[in-house]
């Protein structure tokens, strides 16, 4: 997804050996956990990483780890 900026399961699919099912399973936790968003494109669901989701909790890991070593 950082490479693409938006994929399709069948994507996943290739690029990790994954079954549909397997794909569709993990990138629906990762929709519902917020690290992904979706978009319609007709029939095709197109996925992307939702960059402020991560930078938020790269942030909070940073403020942990600065908390610990002090």
């Amino acid at each position: 997804m950082i490479e693409r900026e938006e994929v399709t399961c069948k994507d996943l699919e290739k690029e990790f050996s994954f079954s549909g099912s397997t794909a569709y399973h993990h990138i629906t936790i990762m929709t519902k956990a917020g690290s992904v968003k979706t978009r319609n494109e007709g029939k095709t669901i197109l996925y992307s990483l939702n960059r402020q989701y991560i930078t938020n909790i790269i942030n909070v890991l940073n403020r942990i780890l600065n908390k610990k070593g002090k």
